[in-house]
């Protein structure tokens, strides 16, 4: 009876544990919210991210962005967020 409760106790200890461990901004949430930010500029009708050039460490995430304009202009640009926060660092137009 003791190893069964024990046993459960652990078991419970790891799953408080390992949501903490492992709560990094996925490269999905990642392209969405550089999409909604993007979205929110001035004069944009559409944005899309790509897999084209993504650079992903542990620490960020730099998503390249399609984004076409209201005036049917096209445009390439960066979106840098931090992975262990989730915030954008870094929303500006590619350069090249």
């Amino acid at each position: 009876m003791k190893i069964l409760s024990l046993s459960v106790a652990l078991a419970a200890s790891f799953a408080v544990i390992a949501p903490a461990a492992s709560a990094k901004t996925s490269i999905r949430q990642a392209e969405r919210a550089c999409t909604a930010a993007a979205k929110e500029l001035p004069n944009v009708k559409s944005v899309r991210a790509t897999d084209d050039d993504q650079r992903i460490s542990n620490a960020v995430a730099d998503i390249p962005l399609r984004v076409r304009h209201e005036d049917g202009a096209s445009s390439v640009m960066r979106c840098v967020i931090d992975r262990e926060t989730g915030e954008i660092t870094s929303l500006e137009a590619a350069e090249g």
